[in-house]
């Protein structure tokens, strides 16, 4: 079976999250590493990684007023393994307290995982650190892999600890560690998910506990946390595969922001960092308004799952750094979302059920790049999103026609995370790996920038919403926060995608009140999308109460179909 490599992208921004104030003199610095023709015949070459540290030494120069004398670049040859930790040693060295320093590297990376998500400890690698495979990397003997990768806990942790006690540092991975693999879910769409299996290319076998002393090692800096002021962002979650669109893809028609090879998640990062996930439209980007917009973009082209950790002293809300005026304002794709038809490849069904779809008023049919795609799978019919996960399978035609209906009542609940905003709001699902299998526990956290009347809805498989909080009357009034820590189980038999929207309203809305009353008799629970209740909803949004709103998707799983 051919192997692939995961294309890594580690970003290490330090904006002055925490910058002690009277600072003036605080100077920002970047380090760019792209690694894409590397020495080795074994490793697959890349297309991305020298436009991305092309296209982001512009991005910093042109938005952020970075200076070109203090950004080095190390592409391809000059990206060698000592090349790397001793420029980001002399960084640590001669930046002061109050600096900032950007760290960046895009090429291939690996982890203690296998290409089929298993944790291996062949090579000892600890399961909570990403790799780099630096342009000199070399298969071969368990010594010479170890040797001569950059290994997250090992190498880099140290150096970024040094500068994390008085510099402010965001660090954020583009890295290739695949989640729960699901069976049922279609392989479609573009880019390429490059994993570097190094069991294959080493020569020998390892001794017994071989590499478990680097794992003491870093063990030993101490459980939780490690840092003081670091900001990490990830691409996907711990065993999830990342997206790379590559110049193939594109030729076949896959876009990016400037028409160059980039991963997924380096092609949101981009376009959000030159304004688009600027929502609030105040010329700032907090890390809540980059990390939204980056995860929004990356799922409607991938079924990765970007991840965000910060210390518990930062809410998310701080700005991350001032743009310079000339970033572009967000259009209002909000609008379009709501208003296009519902694009369909429905080529894998029967032409009678194909006929039956275009009766519906708002579904176009097309042949490929569709909103989403239909099949028939033994007796049942298997709807899938456009990035390739499924939505859910439907027993008969009258289920699909029922389900691609409601999908259109809910295009405007749906597009709730894209409209702009007053402030910022957060909504994480709690111990989601990529995919909640059954029998798991669902929860959620989030936080706004300011009160609000807080309103959490779930949009089942079925296409059926229920209203989760507020809860009981204690409730109604205007919060910060929610944690709900245990909302349910993933049980049968609906198994897919589902969403979770919040919304915050600056005032009082008019169906507030009547909420408590309305759970008491169940009619919170299973509401169709063209329910009064839901009308009512759409028209506060509509209004000026309404003040932010987002959206992440919810992937469950029966146990049958997970790959061990």
């Amino acid at each position: 079976m051919r192997k692939f490599l995961p294309r890594l992208f580690m970003l290490v921004l330090c904006f002055g999250v925490l910058a002690q104030p009277g600072m003036a003199w605080a100077e920002k610095y970047a380090l760019l590493v792209g690694v894409g023709e590397y020495n080795h015949s074994s490793i697959n070459n890349l297309d991305g990684p020298k436009y991305d540290v092309e296209v982001l030494s512009q991005t910093l120069q042109q938005y952020f007023g970075y200076s070109k004398e203090k950004i080095l670049p190390l592409v391809d040859k000059a990206a060698t393994r000592q090349a790397i930790l001793a420029a980001l040693n002399r960084l640590a060295e001669t930046t002061r307290p109050g600096d900032s320093l950007l760290f960046y590297y895009s090429g291939h990376g690996t982890s203690s995982f296998d290409d089929e998500g298993n944790h291996n400890n062949f090579l000892g690698l600890p399961p909570d650190t990403g790799v780099i495979l630096p342009v000199d990397f070399r298969p071969g003997s368990v010594k010479n892999i170890l040797d001569s990768l950059i290994i997250g806990s090992r190498d880099l942790r140290p150096i970024i600890q040094r500068i994390d006690a008085d510099r402010d540092v965001v660090e954020i991975f583009d890295s290739c560690f695949s989640g729960k693999t699901h069976r049922s879910i279609m392989k479609k769409g573009y880019g390429t998910a490059r994993f570097a299996n190094l069991n294959d290319l080493t020569g020998d076998a390892a001794p017994a506990g071989h590499g478990s002393g680097m794992v003491q090692a870093a063990k030993s800096q101490g459980d939780g946390y490690p840092y003081r002021r670091l900001i990490a962002l990830s691409a996907a979650t711990e065993r999830e595969k990342a997206l790379d669109i590559t110049w193939a893809d594109i030729r076949s028609g896959a876009k990016t922001f400037d028409g160059k090879p980039h991963g997924a998640f380096t092609d949101a990062l981009l376009r959000g960092m030159q304004g688009a996930a600027d929502n609030v439209r105040d010329n700032r980007l907090s890390l809540t308004e980059l990390f939204q917009y980056v995860e929004q973009q990356v799922s409607t082209v991938s079924r990765q799952r970007p991840q965000m950790h910060k210390p518990p002293a930062l809410s998310g809300h701080e700005p991350l750094f001032a743009m310079q005026g000339t970033g572009h304002k967000p259009q209002a794709t909000w609008m379009s979302e709501e208003t296009k038809p519902l694009s369909l490849d429905a080529r894998l069904i029967p032409v009678e059920t194909q006929t039956a779809l275009q009766s519906i008023t708002g579904v176009q049919l097309v042949p490929d790049s569709a909103d989403m795609t239909i099949s028939k799978e033994d007796a049942q019919f298997a709807l899938y999103l456009n990035n390739g996960s499924l939505l859910c399978r439907l027993d008969s035609e009258q289920e699909l026609l029922t389900r691609i209906s409601r999908q259109l009542a809910l295009k405007k609940l749906a597009a709730i995370g894209i409209r702009p905003k007053s402030y910022n709001l957060l909504l994480q699902i709690a111990g989601d790996t990529g995919g909640l299998v059954e029998g798991e526990s669902v929860g959620v956290d989030l936080t706004a920038e300011q009160a609000g009347y807080l309103l959490l809805i779930n949009i089942n498989t079925a296409g059926a919403v229920n209203i989760l909080y507020p809860v009981d009357p204690n409730e109604l009034p205007a919060r910060k926060t929610i944690a709900m820590p245990d909302l349910g189980v993933v049980s049968a038999p609906h198994f897919g995608t589902e969403m979770m929207v919040a919304i915050a309203f600056r005032t009082e809305p008019p169906f507030w009140r009547d909420l408590p009353a309305m759970r008491s008799r169940g009619e919170l629970d299973d509401i169709p999308p063209t329910a009064p209740l839901l009308e009512n909803i759409l028209k506060a949004v509509d209004s000026k109460a309404f003040a932010a709103g987002t959206s992440v998707s919810i992937r469950t799983v029966a146990k049958g179909d997970i790959m061990n």
